[in-house]
């Protein structure tokens, strides 16, 4: 394909650029179910590779980098999400309050994790592809860990211990702290004796590094919307995921109320190709 690739839709759809697809409507900005209070708020660094077949010239995997966000509430709730995305939707959401329309640059990881919620000891996954909202609930899974020993580094001034685990499809290497006595982490990287402040898989595909963290005094909610969305077991999910990577426009389209026309930069349509598809679980 030559040149630069112009997407021309109706709905106001960001559409090739970002990892995954989600027709934006007013529901989307609107607050949620209050569910918990969060009492500490911690920063990451999400580095990712979605085409593992990119390399650079050291054949490194290129990789995109979100800042991601995790709230740990005063009941044991956690919610981990994108910052971009939440900035984004706050951002949309006064501007709707106020009768205004405003776009603004959204992240690219639209997906949200709580655990603990809707029952203690469940893990509630959502996200939205195309119109669709979904939510798919699983026991929450403690990753088994194994401590290296004499494993010494230090992430934004703290002493850390490295642990290892084969968890979800991938091994994982874990930089938890003991002087932070938080058995949490990114993602769904818990279960050691102290916070994960840096996280890794083997092969490099995903990173998270802790880039701050704070405890949050004033009263901020950990907010809920899966409540309104369709309920989908992970396998069905996992389908429609390769469905829509496989053929992105054909996937939207197949709503008549979307219409999504691809051009190079010389104007002439083109065919979408399949996107590239490398799920943080395998």
């Amino acid at each position: 394909m030559k040149g630069k690739v112009l997407a021309t839709m109706m709905m106001c759809i960001a559409l090739m650029a970002t990892a995954q697809v989600k027709v934006m409507n007013p529901d989307d900005y609107k607050a949620g179910k209050a569910i918990d209070k969060v009492r500490y708020r911690i920063h990451y660094d999400m580095k990712y590779v979605n085409d593992t077949t990119l390399l650079d010239s050291l054949s490194h995997y290129i990789s995109k980098t979100e800042a991601m966000r995790l709230d740990i509430g005063e009941q044991g709730i956690t919610s981990f999400y994108s910052y971009i995305c939440w900035r984004s939707d706050s951002i949309v959401g006064e501007a709707y309050k106020r009768g205004e329309r405003s776009f603004q640059t959204k992240g690219e990881i639209g997906w949200k994790l709580f655990k603990h919620y809707p029952k203690r000891g469940e893990y509630a996954w959502l996200d939205g592809i195309s119109t669709e909202r979904y939510v798919c609930t699983e026991k929450a899974e403690e990753p088994t860990w194994t401590i290296v020993a004499d494993s010494t580094a230090e992430v934004i001034g703290n002493p850390c211990q490295l642990a290892v685990t084969d968890f979800r499809g991938r091994r994982w290497y874990a930089w938890y702290t003991d002087d932070i006595p938080i058995s949490e982490g990114p993602w769904k990287l818990c279960g050691l004796p102290g916070l994960i402040l840096r996280a890794y898989d083997e092969q490099h595909q995903y990173e998270f590094e802790c880039t701050g963290m704070k405890p949050v005094t004033q009263d901020t909610a950990i907010e809920y919307k899966g409540e309104k969305y369709d309920a989908i077991d992970k396998k069905t999910l996992e389908k429609l995921y390769r469905r829509y990577y496989s053929d992105p426009v054909g996937y939207v389209t197949s709503n008549p109320n979307i219409k999504v026309i691809v051009k190079d930069e010389y104007g002439n349509q083109i065919k979408m190709p399949a996107k590239p598809y490398n799920p943080i679980e395998r």
